[in-house]
């Protein structure tokens, strides 16, 4: 596989080279660029199969080269590497594949290499394994990236899934049971039909009375109903 790495500071693109190396030694960098229009270009004339692209650079931001790659038909996978986590909902509307915020850290990396592995030999962008980072929901009139281990619990409500977070409710358009797929089961379980909850969250269990038991979240976050199959699946844990 080829890539092309595109950073206006030598020492990051030196950085994201090294790293690269060791999470994925069969990776052959085939260009670098120092701004936009460099990165247009190489990734026009290499066509290689990845692009890393920072998105603050000169002449040329990120988003703006990745727009015009896509424009002149090219078809590899895009992932964005920037100090910057608000532009991660326009990384999406790229069709980029992830998102890295520096600094890096080789766990996220690894990941990232992982999808990128999984995609690229036909697969899925994110084995069936390796639990999403974030989900992309609403809350109010705003778009956000929810990251995953800031949601305490799920809940099924009418045409949509609730979050729930310290920062409030949001919603995303994606029934629980799809959601449930997704999620990394030894964090995530579902203690009723309509309820998942996050078990970093779970402050401790209640029985209020026979046959009937609530989870009590973390945060003042409020509680959630047990069924009798969510209660036998937390006494498994």
């Amino acid at each position: 596989m080829r890539a092309l790495i595109a950073d206006d500071e030598p020492l990051l693109r030196a950085e994201l080279r090294d790293a690269l190396a060791v999470a994925w030694p069969e990776l052959r960098i085939v260009a670098e660029a120092s701004d936009g229009r460099g990165a247009l270009a190489a990734a026009l004339e290499q066509r290689p199969e990845v692009a890393f692209l920072d998105v603050s650079m000169p002449h040329l931001d990120g988003m703006a080269a990745a727009q015009r790659m896509r424009e002149r038909g090219y078809t590899g996978e895009i992932v964005f590497v920037t100090a910057y986590d608000q532009f991660a909902l326009k990384a999406f509307d790229a069709r980029a594949i992830d998102y890295l915020v520096k600094p890096l850290e080789p766990e996220r990396l690894g990941d990232t290499v992982t999808r990128l592995k999984a995609k690229l030999a036909g697969g899925t962008a994110a084995p069936a394994s390796q639990a999403p980072q974030w989900l992309r929901a609403t809350r109010g009139t705003s778009t956000q990236l929810v990251p995953i281990q800031d949601i305490a619990c799920l809940r099924a409500v009418p045409g949509y899934t609730q979050l729930l977070t310290q920062e409030g409710e949001h919603l995303i358009e994606e029934p629980l049971k799809n959601l449930q797929l997704r999620l990394d089961a030894n964090s995530f379980v579902q203690v009723h039909r309509a309820a998942i909850v996050n078990l970093n969250f779970v402050q401790r269990i209640v029985r209020e009375r026979p046959g009937r038991c609530v989870v009590e979240l973390k945060h003042g976050l409020g509680q959630v109903e047990v069924s009798r199959a969510g209660a036998e699946a937390l006494r498994t844990l």
